[in-house]
């Protein structure tokens, strides 16, 4: 059904209306009256778009089109329509009896084999036509329409009865040229800066037409275990088609209904797609850091990286980065890869483009060495798993976007975690731990709390029981395990009770000494230390009511540590913790942190158990720190803690480095 939109739509900006006008049409010299046509459209918004477009021009013209697009996350040729399978695997086994014409839009060369994809078009019409000759009817001048707008569209000997036609929008990438709204929404889904401006409206449904192109956000793409068995891989392909097959009817619905033009349904999916935590750290300047590792079957991972500029704000932080680890794509024949995609927020034309910055940084030679691709403003590198390469490019690409000097951090060897009681401090340092791990940094972790430790053992029980529970809701644990893993948490935290004792000087001289000790033992390339929240003062019903922070026990070990990194669970403790800090001394009870230099602080965050936008403290503000759940810790990728990481792998390897020399 059509609805009425509730807010004006233009249909064409000016810009774009006049390119198309002056666009030539060859189709509209073709006779199509009772012909029955094989449309196949990109795999994206776009595709489909331009798809259905073109076969409501078919039909107006007499023909009988039939639309053919495959769904994105199909990857082993069986009727995939993006560029990496089209042409190698599903041209060649494509039934095009019984058709008359052939129209591919929105599909570029393969730009890997633009030799190889243009013979497949070649030698698919050639099928086509001589079906048509079988069928004893005569020869059609044109049998095949090729429509894009890519830039690798750029046939070398073309085929007479091949019909190129190469446009310089994406709205134009179709038969005719009506105005529509369907055209326009999927320029829009693609980007297309001819586009602008748009309404909120036009926004809201093309980004409901991204999502129904794709699976169910809801519909989980199966997972293969790790050290799987042969049944378990087996179970897994079986599950994957299953899943694939999902998705491809999700596709068919959604191009039925956008040529209905049922945009309510689109409105749907919409918001729908909203409700999508997307992690990412802002702070860094004008890049934002992007975590899609987990989300790229909900979503595109440009469109993923377009809504976390959109949530940064776009005028603060219009480019963004997105690392997807360990990416695999076997079925394509492709080793799994490290890959890195930035892109600038397609509406901030006054910008350079990224092709424009990353040239200008570093040069044609690191454009060759690391073969990047992509449009001006969509660029993509893969490289081999390499924790260390992956981290050093990351590092240098945010710089180069940033705008502004990154923290320095080549005097720090170690940071202590400061904050108010269950903040999440101990979460921070064990991700922040992992994290340096991973990019080869030999890392101390020490809790500095000796009245109060938090031993291993403790946080392994603490974790297992969290799983208990949530496996316990799926319906995938029996009550006898989850009785089994609460009992074992009992038994944990009274032994850790039994360890507790009085703070003293004597136990906070201790501690500094062990975070001296580990900062220069030549074995430890950087030391994180835990301390306690402060001494809490609660009233008769248990409620805090007051917090002395820069307690004489945390004033002593402070003053062996190099940096801090503040984690607090309210913004006033925080802002607290930032002050004392700072200035180095408590007003209130005279307490004073004793040393020559100051102590530099990494980072100022609140933090929140959930959410997906965090922030790194810039020198006004606090930032937001999300997701520290204790269950999660050692597993968890997280944006802002391991931007934090890069960081302090890239100091050390200079630290290295000028060692060696």
């Amino acid at each position: 059904m059509k609805e009425k939109l509730t807010e004006p739509t233009r249909f064409l900006a000016e810009k774009e209306a006049e390119v198309i006008e002056n666009i030539e049409r060859p189709e509209d010299k073709e006779d199509f009256e009772g012909q029955k046509v094989l449309i196949i459209g990109g795999p994206d918004a776009h595709g489909v778009s331009m798809a259905v477009s073109s076969a409501l021009y078919l039909e107006k013209r007499g023909a009988e089109p039939t639309i053919y697009v495959g769904s994105p996350v199909i990857r082993e040729g069986r009727g995939a329509t993006h560029p990496g399978a089209f042409y190698c695997k599903t041209v060649p086994n494509l039934n095009v009896t019984n058709y008359d014409r052939l129209i591919i839009v929105d599909i570029p060369l393969d730009f890997r084999d633009l030799s190889g994809s243009e013979k497949a078009i070649i030698e698919l019409d050639e099928r086509l036509r001589q079906d048509r000759q079988q069928r004893k009817k005569p020869p059609l001048e044109h049998s095949t329409f090729y429509l894009d707008h890519h830039s690798t569209t750029q046939f070398t000997a073309p085929h007479d009865s091949i019909l190129i036609k190469n446009v310089p929008i994406a709205e134009a990438c179709k038969l005719g040229n009506d105005k529509t709204l369907i055209g326009r929404i999927g320029a829009i889904c693609d980007r297309d800066p001819a586009t602008l401006p748009i309404t909120s409206e036009e926004m809201m449904l093309a980004r409901g037409l991204d999502a129904a192109v794709r699976p169910d956000p809801d519909d989980e793409r199966p997972s293969l275990p790790k050290n799987a068995s042969e049944e378990e891989k087996q179970n897994y392909q079986e599950q994957l088609r299953e899943w694939e097959d999902r998705a491809q009817q999700r596709l068919e619905e959604a191009v039925k209904r956008l040529k209905a033009e049922d945009w309510s349904y689109f409105k749907k999916e919409a918001e729908r797609i909203n409700q999508i935590e997307i992690p990412t750290s802002g702070g860094f300047g004008q890049i934002a850091i992007v975590d899609t590792q987990n989300l790229t079957s909900k979503l595109g991972v440009l469109k993923l990286m377009e809504m976390a500029i959109e949530n940064m704000g776009t005028d603060e932080t219009p480019y963004a980065i997105g690392v997807l680890r360990e990416l695999g794509d076997i079925k394509m024949g492709r080793e799994p890869a490290d890959v890195m995609t930035v892109i600038r927020h397609w509406t901030r034309e006054d910008l350079p483009s990224v092709e424009e910055i990353i040239t200008h940084r570093f040069g044609e030679e690191f454009i060759e060495k690391y073969k990047i691709y992509g449009a001006k403003n969509a660029k993509t590198l893969r490289l081999p798993v390499n924790d260390q390469e992956t981290a050093k490019l990351t590092a240098q690409l945010v710089r180069a976007f940033a705008g502004r000097e990154m923290p320095d951090f080549s005097r720090v060897r170690s940071v202590v975690m400061c904050g108010d009681p269950n903040s999440g401090k101990s979460v921070y340092s064990t991700i922040f731990r992992e994290a340096l791990k991973n990019l080869g940094i030999r890392v101390a972790h020490l809790d500095l709390d000796k009245a109060a430790p938090t031993p291993q053992w403790y946080l392994e029980a603490e974790i297992a029981s969290k799983e208990a529970e949530l496996l316990f809701s799926q319906g995938k644990l029996s009550s006898e395990k989850l009785a089994e893993a609460r009992k074992k948490l009992d038994e944990a935290a009274e032994k850790r009770r039994a360890m507790k004792r009085p703070w003293s000087l004597e136990l906070a001289e201790e501690a500094k000494q062990e975070l001296l000790e580990a900062a220069r033992n030549e074995n430890n390339d950087f030391v994180i230390g835990d301390i306690g929240g402060g001494k809490i003062k609660k009233d008769s019903e248990g409620n805090i009511v007051k917090i002395t922070r820069l307690t004489a026990e945390n004033a002593k070990i402070l003053e062996g540590a190099d940096a801090v990194i503040i984690v607090s669970n309210n913004p006033q403790g925080a802002a607290e913790w930032k002050k004392l800090i700072e200035t180095g001394i408590d007003p209130e009870t005279g307490v004073e942190i004793k040393r020559d230099k100051p102590i530099q602080i990494l980072g100022i965050y609140q933090s929140t158990l959930e959410g997906n936008v965090q922030k790194v403290a810039g020198d006004k503000e606090i930032g937001i720190i999300t997701n520290l759940d204790r269950s999660k810790a050692e597993k968890k990728y997280n944006p802002a803690i391991f931007t934090t990481a890069i960081f302090v792998s890239e100091a050390v390897q200079r630290r290295r480095q000028n060692m060696n020399d």
